[in-house]
């Protein structure tokens, strides 16, 4: 209710032209309905490309499209934003199936206007060269933009630009120091700068980047450093990393309860998408429980009724039967 009332404001700011006030309260919202409106991301979105925020504009439609692949406004705001920046952030193709493009199915089903004016984009974006490490001239563009330079190696302060376009660039220095783990890790920074700006993408880049520091250098302190900032991801409302995040906490916490908890968020968020995170919870509570009733029979009633996983309960109480 109150999501509904946050939206309702932001529309009339958005009206009025307060597209920084708008998207303040879309964001706001997305705290309280975080999953199920693919609406209050999709409409933040719009206010970015309003305040040339692109970088901004095609995160906040990747998560829109992640609730509701059919959003229009959301694949409109992509395509615009991707081509007004002259390349490709979003792997628009993670969206497809095996009955083909999300975004051409999308184009049929829609009627007059709409699907004119998507399909003129994406004939536009297809052409678009992908953002990548290996783009030394795009990369360097990047840098001036964002006021550093190819040497940088630590920030004095967080940069006044958009929260992605630091997002962006902190994977780049993550590509090139690949391997590498002396000194100051300047992608780190940047992810962290990135965060404090209010990126949850960067919030996984960041946890990722310190996992592969972490594992190279054998430091228990950075893993659990990282752990941290994983389960701070956790926490945070963005449809597009919270069960991610959920579910290698519950891999990588030493825990066993703690972590059951985190495979138990994980699989509620993903009950309807992805199988890994009820998997991982018949593995976690059913097989080495030995599917004793009395320990694991919530897990297995919440599984077969609302996870899906009816037939693979069944061969698994099957294996313990005896």
């Amino acid at each position: 209710k109150l999501a509904m009332q946050l939206k309702s404001i932001a529309r009339a700011a958005f009206q009025a032209g307060k597209y920084a006030r708008s998207r303040c309260l879309y964001r706001i919202a997305q705290w309280y309905c975080p999953w199920s409106d693919s609406t209050m991301y999709s409409n933040a979105a719009i206010c970015c490309l309003h305040m040339n925020l692109n970088h901004d504009a095609v995160a906040e439609a990747q998560n829109a499209l992640m609730i509701d692949v059919s959003n229009a406004k959301a694949w409109h705001s992509i395509l615009k934003a991707e081509i007004i920046l002259g390349y490709r952030i979003c792997d628009i193709s993670m969206f497809d199936n095996a009955t083909g493009s999300a975004l051409d199915r999308l184009i049929g089903s829609e009627t007059g206007n709409i699907s004119k004016v998507l399909k003129g984009l994406q004939q536009q974006h297809v052409l678009l060269p992908k953002a990548d490490p290996a783009n030394v001239a795009l990369n360097n563009n990047l840098l001036s933009k964002a006021g550093l330079d190819s040497q940088s190696t630590e920030l004095q302060t967080v940069p006044e630009i958009e929260s992605e376009l630091l997002t962006l660039l902190g994977c780049i220095f993550a590509a090139r120091a690949h391997g590498n783990t002396s000194g100051v890790d300047f992608s780190c920074q940047l992810f962290t700068a990135a965060l404090l700006r209010g990126s949850s993408n960067a919030a996984w880049y960041l946890v990722l980047r310190g996992f592969e520091l972490a594992c190279s250098g054998d430091k228990a302190e950075d893993l659990s450093t990282h752990t941290e900032a994983l389960k701070m991801l956790a926490s945070v409302p963005s449809c597009t990393q919270f069960s991610v995040a959920a579910l290698q906490l519950g891999y990588a916490l030493p825990d066993p309860e703690e972590g059951l908890l985190y495979l138990t968020a994980a699989a509620v968020a993903q009950c309807h998408g992805s199988e890994e995170a009820c998997e991982a919870l018949v593995q976690k509570v059913l097989v080495e429980k030995r599917c004793r009733w009395d320990a694991c029979g919530e897990y297995a009633k919440w599984l077969v009724e609302c996870g899906g996983q009816g037939v693979r309960v069944a061969e698994v109480m099957s294996q313990f039967a005896h």
